[in-house]
């Protein structure tokens, strides 16, 4: 925010202006919610497969209620952590300690999906395994991965049962 308004923003502005931010971002994106290719049939899978499945976003948690209610999947998670059910950040990795927590499993029975190189950082700093999600950045952009997919339709289930079984 202080690069963009060329000024110091901190505290209570700063806690404003950024939930204003985000409060735009649902308006402008609700009705534009998408999945990388083959996300949802790889969700479902997993499901079906009685795999635990965990949310843990950086993003506040009306960004992820929205985006799990408008692709219907919101029941498909036995826990589900947003930026205020944490006191730390990535590439802290509380919110994924937490999520195995949540889970009633060690981090290292987890495999993560991720996509930024904090979100990365942070399950390495858990001692959790991460698969990296090629959809913003490149594979020599984010920390050391286990694998690197480029959509969901690269995840298959042999992938996950070799990665943590």
């Amino acid at each position: 925010m202080s690069h963009f308004l060329d000024r110091p923003i901190q505290g209570q502005e700063l806690d404003i202006l950024a939930d204003e931010k985000e409060s735009l971002f649902r308006e402008l994106y609700k009705d534009k919610v998408e999945t990388l290719a083959g996300y949802l049939d790889f969700l479902t899978l997993l499901k079906d497969s009685n795999i635990q499945l965990g949310d843990a976003t950086s993003a506040p948690a009306a960004n992820r209620i929205m985006i799990l209610q408008q692709l219907g999947i919101e029941n498909y998670f036995s826990s589900l952590l947003a930026s205020e059910d944490v006191t730390h950040h990535k590439p802290d990795p509380e919110v994924y300690l937490q999520s195995a927590k949540n889970l009633g499993v060690e981090p290292s029975e987890c495999l993560i999906f991720e996509d930024s190189a904090s979100g990365v950082q942070a399950e390495i700093n858990a001692g959790i395994g991460v698969i990296g999600v090629l959809s913003t950045y490149t594979a020599q952009q984010l920390p050391p991965c286990l694998t690197h997919i480029t959509n969901y339709r690269d995840a298959k289930m042999d992938l996950v049962k070799d990665l943590i079984f």
